[in-house]
């Protein structure tokens, strides 16, 4: 059988069984109580001292084995061993050799004198528990009859025990701060006189004032109220700025464009449908021409890509180069695939007075 691969040195006896069986494994005593010899690993010297063997009483083939690591200096921790055991059967002698070796003895090992402490601890933390548990009701099984306040568990002695005396206080919001000369109250207040003058909900000046005061070219965003401003004031060198109007392409109505000599001019058309409702001029490729009606000439032409466009109008502008010579010519807005026509008239180049000294 198998045997301990390492003794612990603490100046104890250390032990083991032998257990003497059969070819059947019926269990079988010796002739005579077996012997264990022992060396040491550098000592080829068989030694018996500090062994004792013993055969438990009412046992068959169980003999045990004691050995005080003690009784010799040469057991010494780290020392390897290797023991013999003999055992006369029937005249013949069996032999079983093993070693181990020889360790310090653990920084703690736990005693039954330990063991001991714990359970009384154990216990004693048992007893209080159940002191506290043995107090519980259960009228149903499994569910713990509990009070969520002393007096009762109905609505109306909750309500009662609530209500009575200055209870409810604990459970009040502190709102103090909310009040007339709280800290938030006082803020808020301050915070409305500097804004609003007029607490019956009249226009508040300072509010008014910072709306019209801001300043239009921190709002240009495509499509927001500023931008519209901005355009609607636009007015550049030389030119007027005219909304141009067209019923039914198939009948336009033209507008005159008046620019002057030498200067260039930049234009916002606009355009409706015979219902009235403004034509959308993103939706297809537009150009803008003025010619020479007596003579058939393109003076300029004005393709898609240089035109600004927004869902409601175009913007064009004419270069100061193209405004030359004086005149009375026509303008169109054509669509590029089929040459269909939004809005067309009149386009005056004139003569404005000009400082002409060096």
């Amino acid at each position: 059988m198998s045997r301990p691969t390492e003794f612990f040195k603490d100046d104890e006896l250390v032990y083991w069984d032998i257990s003497i069986y059969d070819a059947d494994g019926t269990a079988l005593d010796a002739d005579s109580n077996p012997t264990v010899e022992f060396r040491v690993h550098g000592n080829d010297t068989l030694k018996t001292g500090g062994v004792t063997i013993t055969k438990p009483a009412g046992t068959t083939g169980l003999y045990r084995v004691a050995h005080n690591l003690a009784s010799d200096s040469d057991l010494s921790i780290g020392a390897s061993v290797r023991y013999q055991e003999t055992a006369t059967i029937a005249g013949v002698d069996y032999v079983n050799r093993w070693s181990t070796i020889i360790r310090a003895e653990p920084a703690y090992k736990t005693t039954q004198d330990d063991m001991e402490d714990v359970v009384g601890d154990i216990n004693v933390a048992t007893t209080a528990i159940e002191g506290k548990t043995s107090q519980l009701t259960f009228t149903v099984a499994n569910q713990v009859d509990a009070n969520a306040l002393t007096g009762g568990t109905s609505a109306a002695d909750i309500y009662t025990y609530f209500t009575t005396g200055t209870n409810e206080n604990a459970f009040k919001a502190d709102v103090t701060t909310l009040e007339s000369g709280g800290v938030v109250y006082d803020y808020v207040e301050q915070t409305w006189e500097s804004v609003a003058e007029d607490p019956e909900g009249n226009l508040y000046e300072p509010i008014a004032n910072k709306v019209w005061d801001t300043s239009i070219a921190a709002h240009q965003t495509a499509g927001s109220t500023g931008k519209a401003l901005q355009d609607a004031s636009v007015e550049t060198q030389n030119a007027y700025v005219l909304p141009i109007s067209t019923s039914d392409p198939c009948a336009p109505r033209g507008t005159a464009l008046t620019a002057f000599i030498n200067g260039a001019a930049t234009f916002v058309l606009e355009f409706k449908d015979a219902s009235g409702a403004i034509v959308d001029p993103t939706l297809e490729a537009l150009y803008f021409v003025v010619e020479d009606g007596s003579t058939g000439t393109d003076m300029v032409v004005i393709p898609d890509g240089s035109l600004t466009k927004t869902t409601k109008n175009i913007s064009v502008t004419v270069p100061a180069s193209d405004n030359t010579p004086i005149g009375s010519y026509r303008w169109a807005v054509r669509t590029e695939t089929n040459e269909k026509v939004l809005g067309y008239g009149v386009y005056s180049i004139q003569y404005a007075a000009q400082d002409d000294s060096p």
